[in-house]
């Protein structure tokens, strides 16, 4: 991460914006007073004023790593999302099918802040480490579970491990890239995230026809013993600080822009899981189709989701993370009122999938830069937390307006479920018009790139 701050003379050259420095210790507390032996190179980066910052140059294999990680935390999403009606109808519990989503959402939300904060004190090495684990645990017990409130457990314990992982990855890349290569790997990110996407549905149809449902637990220990050795042997060097700042949250929302970018980001999130907490049981309770049909339904968000991050990554040096934050939020509110009117079809699903591509690019770029260095992951993991609390309400929330009680024991005995996922739609379309609001009112148009 940040070394220390160096005045501008530091620089060999002034027509350069990058040079190597000599060589540094490793890890976020690169620099750190009593640092002692220098293992890795580290580069010069100027920040905004004219100040220089040491920070750690990418080590090669890291990002493949994190990457892969990230695609075993996106195909769990995608794999078992595509068969919980499957899952539910075999453990004869079908009322508890948005808490295989929420426990998993819930417990998230619960470790993100804890995993956050362990990263600026611990190093990412170890809390990543900790997180994979924790991930894999929960396939190995949901995989073995023989009722559903044993899936619930493990599904908890892989929520605990995803709470770190995807902060963490989040963080370590904004430790190592300025913001326009940030933006480019967020949208690797999300690239992943969409072939993932596209993918799962298929993997897990063939997997739970070949194997049975279980098989798509099994299935995360292999990447994830991958990303694990990856990331541990590419952060070898990595030495924690001495003494990080106590991290306070107050401190990550101080001003109202940025209280306002979490919230906005927060309800858009919520807004968001009105359809992919219940495309699955649209397509198979009201449609009559099957887990593979359910996931060629998300295809058109997914494929959008993934080109607008794409584009999005090089259009923020040019436009602006304010002008494409409001761009965004405004795209998300349309696709949904198009979604309510055409309910889980493609024109409102490829609009939906626009704006999430601009939001989760700009959004998080807004909040790194927006924190200071030292406290980059408790400030990433406490907008990450935001958003995982309003999916952990909105997703019961919206359960129970489509009609979802407990003891229900087949997705055909919802009463009035088609009517019911409309009214979830409607009400997903009312959240986005409200973050879209409140960007309008209280975020400036043009944001400032660069902490300090």
């Amino acid at each position: 991460m940040v070394a220390s701050i160096i005045p501008p003379s530091a620089f060999t050259s002034r027509a350069s914006r990058w040079h190597t420095a000599t060589p540094a210790r490793t890890g976020h507390g690169a620099g750190r007073v009593g640092a002692s032996h220098p293992t890795e190179f580290a580069i010069l980066r100027q920040r905004r004023g004219g100040e220089v910052e040491l920070v750690e140059r990418p080590v090669a294999g890291l990002a493949p790593a994190l990457l892969i990680g990230v695609l075993l935390a996106s195909l769990e999403m995608a794999i078992v999302n595509a068969v919980l009606p499957k899952v539910a109808s075999d453990l004869r519990d079908a009322g508890l099918l948005p808490w295989v989503f929420t426990s998993y959402i819930a417990a998230t939300t619960v470790a993100t802040p804890l995993f956050g904060i362990l990263a600026d004190r611990l190093g990412r090495r170890s809390t990543y480490a900790i997180g994979m684990g924790l991930v894999l645990a929960g396939s190995v017990a949901a995989a073995t579970a023989p009722t559903m409130p044993a899936l619930l457990a493990g599904r908890v314990l892989q929520g605990l491990g995803a709470g770190g992982l995807i902060p963490i990855t989040i963080v370590i890349f904004g430790d190592r890239y300025d913001i326009a290569e940030r933006a480019r790997m967020f949208g690797a990110i999300s690239l992943v995230w969409g072939a993932a996407t596209l993918g799962g549905p298929l993997v897990g149809a063939h997997l739970t026809g070949w194997f049975g449902w279980r098989s798509v637990f099994w299935i995360n220990l292999p990447p994830g013993l991958i990303a694990l050795a990856g990331v541990w042997w590419a952060l070898r060097g990595e030495v924690p600080p001495a003494a990080a700042p106590r991290s306070r949250w107050r401190d990550m929302f101080a001003t109202p822009t940025q209280r306002w970018l979490g919230v906005s980001g927060a309800l858009a999130v919520a807004a968001l899981h009105g359809v992919l907490a219940f495309v699955a049981a649209w397509v198979q309770g009201v449609k009559a189709g099957t887990p593979l049909d359910a996931g060629f339904a998300l295809l058109p968000l997914t494929l959008a989701w993934t080109a607008a991050s794409q584009v999005t990554g090089r259009l923020v040096p040019r436009l602006g993370l304010g002008r494409l934050i409001r761009w965004g939020h405004a795209t998300l509110a349309i696709g949904l009122g198009v979604g309510w009117y055409w309910t889980m079809e493609p024109p409102g699903l490829v609009l939906v999938g626009v704006a999430m591509g601009m939001l989760v690019t700009c959004l998080n770029l807004a909040i790194q830069e927006s924190a200071p260095p030292a406290l980059r992951g408790t400030a990433t993991s406490a907008a990450i937390f935001l958003r995982n609390l309003a999916a952990t309400v909105a997703v019961p929330t919206f359960g129970w307006l489509a009609g979802f009680r407990p003891g229900v024991a087949d997705l055909r005995q919802v009463p009035g479920l088609a009517d019911g996922i409309t009214v979830v739609m409607a009400a997903s379309a009312l959240i986005a018009a409200l973050a879209w609001l409140a960007v309008v009112a209280w975020v400036p148009r043009r944001l400032a790139m660069g902490h300090g």
